[in-house]
């Protein structure tokens, strides 16, 4: 009877043990499909964040461009604005000279 006893308790300990050890693995699978969903996640994220990236350096480029051809512009006009004068400084001394 003891054999029985200790054989029923082994035999109800193993599949107890079985149980756990089916429960166990599908915890484990299904947390590594998350992870792997998690993973695939990231990696989206990453390819959105460089395309980001990516986008802000050519606005940069394209404001350093346009500053720079605001610069000229400005460059240009005074350039002209200041031979306008001279030309005008240079008239109005001649209509002196030419009025005495």
């Amino acid at each position: 009877m003891k054999n029985s006893s200790v054989s029923k308790r082994a035999s109800s300990t193993s599949l107890q043990t079985g149980k756990r050890v089916e429960e166990s693995t599908q915890i484990v699978e299904e947390t590594n499909q998350r992870c792997k969903v998690m993973q695939e996640n990231m990696k989206e994220s990453l390819a959105v964040a460089q395309a980001g990236k990516d986008d802000l350096q050519k606005a940069s480029t394209h404001i350093k461009t346009a500053t720079e051809a605001i610069k000229l512009y400005r460059l240009r006009s005074l350039i002209l604005l200041m031979l306008k004068i001279k030309w005008l400084a240079r008239s109005s001394n001649l209509a002196v000279m030419l009025s005495r």
